[in-house]
C-alpha cells in the first residue's frame, strides 16, 4: 500500500511541476533571443547565428541539387528551374488517392501558367517512375514526374505526409509556404498567380 502511495505521489508531483508547458501565449511569455530574462534593465544582445545555421547563397547559384530522369526518358535536374518564374513541386504516390485526384488540375495548372514561366515537377515518393506510367498517361500529365534525388530526398525525408506541394524559384531557393494536401485548380491558380506577381 505504501508503495502504491508513493507512485501516486510521485506521478502528482510531476504532473504539477514538472510536465507544464511554457510556450507564448499560455500564462508567461518566453524572453525572445535579445533580451535578457534576468536584468531587464540590461542591453539586448543581439543574436549571432549558430555555425551550422544555413545562410542565403548568392542569387547566380542554385539552392537545390538533384538529377532524376522522368517519363520521357530526359534527365530533369536544378537546370531546369533556371529560366522559370516559380516552380511547383508536387511530392506525391502512386497509392495517394488525393495526390491522383488533382493530378488534372496541376496539369491543366502547368498549360496555363507555361508562359507566364511557371512550371511544375511532380516529385515520386514510392517506386519508379514506370510504376506511374500509367497514372501518367491517363490523367494527361506532361510535365516532368521524377523520383526522389539528391536534395529532393532529402526534403522529402522532412513531409509526414502526401501530397506535399512547395514552391521555389529559379534558383531553388523557397517561396511560399509548404501545402499538405490536395487542392482544386482555382484554389492552386490563386497561389500561383500570387507567388509569378
Amino acid at each position: 500500500m505504501k508503495k502504491l502511495t508513493l507512485i501516486l505521489l510521485c506521478l502528482l508531483l510531476v504532473a504539477a511541476f514538472g510536465c507544464t508547458s511554457r510556450q507564448s501565449g499560455e500564462g508567461e511569455t518566453l524572453p525572445t533571443p535579445t533580451q535578457k530574462a534576468a536584468d531587464p534593465t540590461a542591453e539586448p544582445i543581439e543574436p549571432t547565428p549558430a555555425p551550422n545555421e544555413p545562410t542565403q547563397p548568392p542569387a547566380s547559384t542554385v539552392a537545390l541539387s538533384f538529377s532524376s530522369e522522368d517519363q520521357n526518358g530526359s534527365i530533369i535536374d536544378e537546370s531546369y528551374l533556371e529560366d522559370k518564374s516559380v516552380v511547383m513541386l508536387n511530392f506525391w504516390a502512386t497509392w495517394c488517392g488525393p495526390c491522383i485526384s488533382e493530378l488534372p488540375a496541376l496539369q491543366r495548372l502547368y498549360e496555363d501558367y507555361a508562359e507566364q514561366g511557371f512550371a511544375i515537377i511532380g516529385v515520386l515518393v514510392d517506386g519508379t517512375v514506370d510504376d506511374a506510367s500509367q497514372l501518367i498517361e491517363s490523367n494527361g500529365i506532361t510535365y516532368p514526374v521524377i523520383v526522389l534525388d539528391g536534395d529532393l530526398l532529402t526534403m522529402a525525408m522532412g513531409y509526414q505526409y502526401v501530397p506535399t506541394t512547395v514552391f521555389v524559384d529559379g534558383n531553388g531557393n523557397a517561396l511560399g509556404e509548404e501545402y499538405v494536401g490536395s487542392n482544386d485548380y482555382s484554389t492552386w491558380a490563386a497561389v500561383v498567380e500570387g507567388l509569378l506577381n
